[in-house]
């Protein structure tokens, strides 16, 4: 996605981010530095593509982006957008954790939730600006990479026919070129608390027992 004119770049002094000699911590090598990317506008390395994405609305004529996200993502494409004065919508599943909607609220943006998964949030956005000309998508469906999660489900069930749990089904890429998927994590919480953060919450792994599955 080139941009051919460098002065229509719409960014907020992301990038340049500080490296880190951490070289104490890894004795064995010569130099080891970390990038800090979370001295970027919002904290996080997506202000870099998603400067890039406001920067093409523009350049097409759009008023408004629409983005499907499950966090950082939609709050940089919230930024950005306010920034160039673009409005933004960001369709959200619902286990998205309170604070980074409020975050996405605070840069002005519309949110949209839904009880599916990101593909369906996708599904949602894509539909939106289907035919609207005056409408950016800003972001597309994640490319599956060796060694990242190939799958992910969330619900809520029992386990051995007891209890409320909420859980967090990830299917894992072994890292090999055309590999099927061969790991699966599952992750599972109390589900009474409505509330619930899956990223931040204390999780317990499970190797065994019979999991009903009950959907909303």
């Amino acid at each position: 996605m080139p941009v051919n004119d460098l002065c229509r770049i719409v960014a907020m002094n992301g990038g340049g981010t500080p490296l880190i000699d951490l070289t104490r911590l890894m004795p064995r090598a010569k130099k080891f530095l970390v990038k800090y990317e979370a001295a970027n506008p919002t904290g996080s390395f997506k202000d870099r593509g998603s400067s890039l994405k406001i920067t093409k609305a523009i350049i097409r004529g759009g008023k408004r982006v629409v983005i499907a996200s499950t966090g950082n993502g939609g709050s940089s494409v919230a930024a950005l957008a306010a920034f160039a004065r673009l409005g933004c919508k960001i369709i959200l599943p619902e286990i998205v954790a309170p604070a980074k909607i409020a975050q996405m609220k605070a840069y002005g943006a519309e949110i949209e939730l839904t009880s599916g998964d990101y593909a369906d949030a996708m599904d949602i956005a894509e539909n939106q600006v289907r035919g609207d000309p005056e409408s950016f998508l800003a972001g597309g469906r994640t490319a599956q990479a060796p060694g990242r999660i190939g799958g992910q489900f969330q619900g809520t069930g029992t386990i051995n026919g007891d209890g409320l749990y909420t859980f967090r089904v990830q299917a894992k890429d072994n890292g090999e070129p055309g590999a099927d998927t061969d790991h699966f994590d599952i992750k599972i919480w109390n589900g009474t608390d409505t509330e619930a953060d899956p990223y931040h919450k204390a999780k317990n792994t499970i190797s065994g027992g019979n999991i009903q599955v009950q959907t909303n």
